[in-house]
């Protein structure tokens, strides 16, 4: 199997907890339907399309978290706990069914926000199935990249780096019994290692990670675009509506509705009544000491 360093080398997102590793992906060649059955053309390429579709499906976990992290904070800065949301900066205390009741409507309105744009993302990752990039200068710049890449990990463990890695006497003695041998240190290229890698397996991997990196950042681009639009954008166009529809500001037939929401809290009302009535007396005492000081 191939060298440790390169055993680590990822085939696919960077959100695949466990990448697949140079003997993973001789397997998979080696169990190919086109192996099996022995369809016509190679069998790397159907390796490669199970790899990329099996890749994509690992993508749909953080493109939620991104939906929901958006989604919470958001709503954590309209009407969140914070004396700086713009529900407590906006509305007084003295009106907690107001707060309350803005509160439910933004709440549901995200909430439907939300689950519109988890059904985009849901679409974007099934058009994911479908291998298809226009990108082809990238993708084949990026395939000779990785195929450099992949073989260097093997060259850097190979035959010669394990010579260069013993000491000055092990060299010497080994240089010795090759040349009793009649050989020299450029023949032990030669013998086969445990670390020469299968080239169609190279092929598949340096293949799958070029797609990745073209197509990586188009989806992540495409997913934030959906975000922005579908649960940001969409807010500001229909939080006024929503608004003025849930509390019946605009209703000449729901006044009672209207009365409720706006009406005080039933503490505060207590004080203001009996704040109220006790300047009331004030001013009446301040009249009666007014009249006695005049007489």
């Amino acid at each position: 199997e191939g060298p440790a360093s390169v055993q680590n080398v990822e085939c696919t997102s960077v959100h695949v907890i466990k990448p697949y590793s140079i003997s993973d992906v001789k397997e998979y060649i080696a169990k190919s339907t086109r192996r099996e059955i022995k369809l016509p053309g190679p069998a790397s390429y159907a390796t490669s399309e199970d790899l990329i579709k099996g890749s994509v499906s690992k993508w749909k976990v953080p493109a939620y978290s991104c939906a929901g992290d958006v989604h919470d904070s958001l709503l954590n800065a309209l009407v969140g706990s914070s004396p700086d949301s713009v529900l407590n900066a906006t509305i007084p205390a003295q009106f907690p069914r107001l707060r309350k009741a803005i509160h439910q409507l933004v709440e549901d309105h995200m909430m439907g926000l939300k689950e519109k744009t988890l059904c985009r993302i849901n679409e974007l990752l099934e058009m994911e199935k479908t291998l298809y990039t226009s990108n082809n200068d990238d993708l084949s710049e990026n395939r000779r990249k990785f195929q450099y890449l992949i073989r260097s990990l093997d060259a850097a463990n190979g035959i010669e780096s394990k010579v260069s890695a013993l000491s000055p006497s092990d060299q010497n003695q080994l240089s010795s019994i090759l040349m009793k041998l009649g050989c020299s240190k450029d023949d032990l290229t030669l013998i086969p290692t445990n670390n020469a890698l299968n080239e169609e397996a190279v092929d598949v991997m340096a293949g799958v990670l070029s797609y990745f990196t073209v197509k990586s950042k188009v989806f992540s681009d495409t997913l934030h675009q959906h975000i922005i639009y579908h649960l940001i954008d969409q807010y500001l166009k229909d939080c006024a509506d929503v608004l003025i529809q849930g509390t019946g500001a605009m209703s000449e037939t729901n006044s009672k509705l209207i009365h409720k929401i706006f009406q005080e809290d039933e503490v505060v009302e207590r004080k203001r009544t009996k704040l109220e009535h006790d300047v009331l007396r004030q001013r009446k005492c301040q009249s009666l000491i007014n009249e006695y000081d005049k007489a």
